[in-house]
């Protein structure tokens, strides 16, 4: 997934090809069930954890996952959950989060050329 080269000046920094970049779409249907909530279930965080974004529907509470950047947006007063897009946090900083102020039920993320070296 990720690689880590040192520059000429003796820094780290992570190489990430679009190639190998793992993305999940998920309904969690809410993130509690009668079991608890579904973040502490092994199972269902090893699904999470395989990939390097995951976009989750119907979340009806704040998500938060160790090893990830989380954005959410919720739906007050709704029968409907909300959504919520992870990332892993060694890719985080070449992802930019945009909430839609006229659609708030909308997320986006939007992957920095650079970063990801994609091409124009």
């Amino acid at each position: 997934m990720t690689m880590t080269n040192k520059t000429k000046s003796n820094k780290s920094r992570i190489s990430t090809t679009k190639q190998n970049l793992k993305f999940l779409s998920w309904n969690i249907q809410a993130s509690s069930t009668t079991e608890g909530n579904k973040f502490s279930i092994k199972e269902f965080k090893k699904i999470i954890i395989e990939h390097d974004f995951a976009c989750l529907q119907e979340v009806r509470e704040e998500v938060h996952l160790p090893g990830y950047s989380t954005v959410t947006s919720l739906r007050e007063g709704s029968r409907s959950g909300g959504v919520a897009i992870l990332v892993k946090k060694d890719l985080s900083q070449g992802v930019e989060f945009i909430k839609n102020k006229e659609w708030p039920d909308y997320l986006t993320c939007r992957l920095k050329r650079d970063f990801f070296r994609l091409e124009k």
